[in-house]
C-alpha cells in the first residue's frame, strides 16, 4: 500500500496501537480517505488531517467509546491533525445572543 506522506504520523500510530488502516472511497468523504478502525468507531482522515470520526454502539460501551476518542484526540493534538472547530448554536440560542438586552433600551 502507498501512503501519503502526510498521513504517515496516522499509519504510524494506527500499527502502534493495534489498529487496522485502509486507504478507502466512500460517499461523502474525500476520496481517497483513509480509515483506521478503533474499535467501536473509524476515524477517517485526509492527508493527515482528521475529516470524519464515526461511531455507534450500545450506550453500555460508552466507555470503550470514550477510550477511543481520549486515544484519537490524542493523536491529533500531536500531528496537528485535529480540524478547525465549529460552534453549533441552536436558532433559539441565536436568537437569543442577537436580541437586544432590556437595560440597553
Amino acid at each position: 500500500m502507498i501512503i501519503h506522506h502526510a498521513d504517515r504520523p496516522v499509519v504510524k500510530w494506527a500499527i502502534d496501537h493495534g489498529y487496522p488502516y485502509e486507504y478507502l472511497r466512500e460517499y461523502g468523504l474525500p476520496e481517497p480517505s483513509l480509515r483506521v478502525q478503533l474499535g467501536l468507531s473509524s476515524a477517517f482522515f485526509e492527508a493527515g488531517r482528521l475529516v470524519h470520526w464515526r461511531a455507534e454502539a450500545d450506550a453500555r460501551y460508552l466507555d470503550q467509546l470514550m477510550a477511543e476518542l481520549v486515544s484519537l484526540y490524542s493523536l491529533c493534538a500531536r500531528t496537528r491533525a485535529y480540524p478547525p472547530q465549529m460552534i453549533f448554536i441552536s436558532p433559539e440560542e441565536r436568537a437569543a445572543l442577537q436580541r437586544p438586552s432590556a437595560e440597553s433600551a
